[in-house]
């Protein structure tokens, strides 16, 4: 046999944003294959203003290479990456379920926590994936010392299964990407950046779980250890570090505050080596405390904080299919569905069949509540002079 097969073509249609950023966007698609195959995804693509600078593309093809080294159960991997009339994009796999920061805030709403049991399993399932992040290694072996720099709440995935997955690697590091951060350029989610990346020191997978144990104190506390508006905020990170749970209010097992204490560190040397480490350690005190749920109570919690939301989702998904006759697939692209029925959007769906009540956006990826408008101007200015605010305040805030 010589030569080599074509790849079989492939299309998707949009049927809703999931979510928007300061980069941008992530869409619901079904991938549309032959034979009448079909098969929901999610699909990432830049904003249209922002593809004309090269270094901005550069990062977005990096978050493309990285992924594609890292099969684990417990990150969203990049399918494909391809190119239509409007632009690249990036094929992910889709989470039916709710990320980590609206989970918590929709238990806020109710006056309620993230109950410690599910806080540990959905952290566990994290470190699995970033565990595996950092282990990732090239086809001939070699490893590519990939470091997530955004580890964050908003971006832990947990499906209606109740597995939680890492996802977002727009701003990660690794002996892949093509472009290089700036001695002075910090890049990330502030309240979630370790003190020596702050400090502009050397820095290693030890930084992600500095941020992985502020979004364990953050899941559990149902709030931020500080305002993200105080001034002093850097100055707080680097002098005084996390402050213990009990000291806000929270009771927690003393052994889950030393391992905070330890995962958050100010001196990286005396923080878990490794996500590996900090999982075996939580898994420990999760065993001996009682104080580890399942997959299946995790689901649970989703179905009671959104599980409303997705079904709308569904039925809106649903209502796509009807009256639609199998058309042939003719060329690799995106290309936006018709709107079902009468209605014009996901919006005007809702409407329909829920009159009277107060329509709200679906996202699978939400923008994160403290994102303020610094950190999105910050976002666009990294597109006009390769983050030129971060050259300027040294620090930038976004979703990346």
């Amino acid at each position: 046999m010589t030569g080599s097969a074509a790849l079989p073509l492939q299309e998707y249609e949009l049927l809703a944003e999931l979510g928007s950023g300061g980069m941008g966007a992530v869409y619901l698609a079904k991938a549309l294959g032959l034979g009448g195959f079909e098969r929901l995804v999610a699909i990432k693509r830049m904003h249209a203003d922002l593809l004309q600078y090269p270094v901005l593309l550069e990062r977005f093809m990096d978050e493309a290479r990285l992924t594609a080294h890292v099969r684990h159960a417990n990150v969203v991997s990049v399918q494909r990456v391809s190119e239509d009339a409007d632009g690249r994009y990036l094929v992910l796999d889709y989470v039916e379920g709710a990320n980590l920061d609206t989970l918590i805030a929709q238990s806020a709403a109710l006056g309620e926590r993230i109950p410690p049991p599910i806080a540990l399993r959905i952290t566990l399932d994290a470190l699995a994936g970033l565990h595996a992040v950092h282990e990732a290694a090239d086809p001939s072996g070699a490893p590519l010392s990939i470091l997530h720099r955004d580890v964050s709440p908003q971006n832990v995935l947990i499906g209606r299964d109740g597995v939680a997955r890492l996802t977002d690697f727009g701003i990660a590091r690794s002996a892949l990407s093509a472009q290089r951060t700036q001695k002075r350029q910090l890049l990330g989610k502030l309240l979630y950046l370790s003190p020596e990346y702050l400090a502009h020191d050397t820095v290693d997978r030890r930084l992600d779980v500095y941020s992985m144990g502020v979004t364990l104190w953050v899941t559990l506390a149902g709030t931020e250890p500080w305002p993200h508006s105080a001034p002093d905020l850097v100055q707080r990170i680097l002098s005084e570090g996390l402050p213990s749970l009990s000291s806000v209010g929270v009771r927690v097992a003393p052994q889950l505050e030393e391992l905070i204490a330890r995962a958050c560190a100010r001196d990286p040397e005396q923080r878990f080596p490794s996500a590996r480490a900090m999982l075996e350690a939580l898994d420990d005190i999760g065993r001996q405390t009682g104080w580890l749920a399942t997959h299946s109570e995790v689901g649970q919690l989703v179905e009671q904080l959104e599980g409303d939301r997705l079904d709308q989702l569904r039925r809106y998904i649903a209502s796509t299919y009807e009256g639609s006759a199998p058309r042939p697939v003719m060329h690799s692209g995106v290309r936006t569905l018709p709107p079902p029925a009468s209605t014009s959007s996901l919006a005007g769906f809702l409407e329909e069949t829920q009159p009277g009540a107060e329509l709200e956006p679906l996202p699978l990826v939400r923008r994160a509540p403290h994102l303020n408008t610094v950190g999105k101007l910050g976002l666009v200015a990294l597109g006009l002079m390769l983050l030129a605010l971060a050259f300027s305040l040294g620090v930038l805030v976004g979703r990346g």
